[in-house]
């Protein structure tokens, strides 16, 4: 359990707004959602707002920033890593 939170922590998950127990696979598939409208605006098929969907999947799976402003979702790179983070999610939640 311990790996498990530590890689948490790793990619940004904030096991103490959520523990990873009371963590759905509802919540997560929202996340998932939220993932591919991003995904969409960074493929030109959306217009939605990536600053507005980023808050939206922030406020899904909660992240520690602590005082700083979380970074809206802009690259394919940092949506890599949020997939990844939401396929470990998936994992633990099962």
């Amino acid at each position: 359990a311990d790996v498990i939170k530590a890689a948490m922590v790793e990619i940004g998950y904030d096991a103490s707004r959520m523990p990873l127990g009371k963590l759905s696979k509802e919540t997560v598939k929202q996340g998932y959602q939220v993932l591919q409208r991003i995904s969409n605006v960074l493929d030109g098929k959306s217009k939605e707002s990536l600053v507005d969907l980023s808050s939206e999947f922030y406020t899904v799976i909660p992240h520690d920033f602590g005082f700083r402003v979380p970074p809206p979702l802009r690259t394919e790179v940092m949506l890599k890593e949020k997939l990844e983070m939401i396929a470990a999610l998936a994992d633990a939640a099962l």
